[in-house]
């Protein structure tokens, strides 16, 4: 997968999981409000029943209150409506899906030509001020990894491709200018810095959306258990692994 491509993927990721969330709590909320509205009208019907079978003045008092629990009941509904537009999105809990780290800097160092050369593998994905390092419980660092040859080409390898199982490897070249580099890969140009605090930082502009994708240097890519993880997701749903039916 290309590069851009890959940052793109990540970014959908991130903005398709956080809006499934806030739905779905919305959704929850708007139940939990009908259920108090059926509640409050079979209350009041029962209550009604009762009254009508009360004497005159008895029914005047009734019809008073009842009015009066209306009144309550409406008011609810507005609170209710009210709450629900205004802490649906604070109250998302995104910690399950997402590991928030720290967002790095993102001023350029002085870097020379060689500093680029070498493997960097994916540390952190910034996007609307917010920064994680997992998605869906798996580490970005499994998911993208560049190498950087001094002969000006590289590759980069992606998880985020039709087979999570298997990297898609992409072709690269690049080029250092004006203490930072270039790079090509399938006719799609990114700019690369190395930061104050040693990130590779490739930055993607969509219309009005920036994703940061920054990467640590690295001698080997560190391991990740792919099956491990997938059997793990398959039990979190109740399905048995291909390991797990053969024994």
């Amino acid at each position: 997968m290309k590069l851009k491509k890959s940052i793109a993927f990540l970014a959908a990721l991130t903005f398709a999981v956080t809006a499934f969330v806030g739905c779905g709590e919305k959704e929850d909320k708007d139940e939990d409000k009908d259920s108090k509205t059926t509640s409050a009208a079979a209350e009041s019907k029962e209550e009604t029943k009762e009254e009508a079978s009360s004497e005159d003045a008895a029914a005047d008092t009734s019809s008073e209150e009842t009015g009066d629990a209306s009144a309550d009941a409406s008011a609810d509904d507005a609170s209710s409506e009210e709450a629900v537009t205004s802490t649906a999105d604070d109250s998302m809990d995104l910690s399950a899906m997402f590991n928030e780290v720290t967002m790095p800097a993102t001023d350029a160092a002085d870097s020379a030509e060689a500093d680029f050369v070498g493997k960097w593998e994916c540390y952190c994905m910034g996007a609307e001020g917010a920064a994680y390092d997992s998605i869906m419980g798996m580490p970005l660092y499994a998911m993208i990894h560049i190498e950087i040859k001094a002969d000006g080409t590289g590759e980069v390898a992606s998880l985020s491709g039709a087979d999570a199982s298997a990297p898609d490897v992409t072709t690269l070249t690049w080029k250092y200018d004006s203490n930072g580099i270039t790079v090509d890969s399938d006719g799609e140009t990114l700019k690369g810095v190395i930061t104050s605090e040693g990130y590779l930082l490739f930055t993607s502009e969509d219309s009005s959306d920036v994703t940061q994708l920054f990467l640590k240097k690295v001698d080997e890519y560190t391991e990740f258990d792919m099956e491990s993880f997938t059997n793990d997701i398959a039990a979190s749903f109740g399905i048995e692994s291909d390991a797990a039916t053969a024994e």
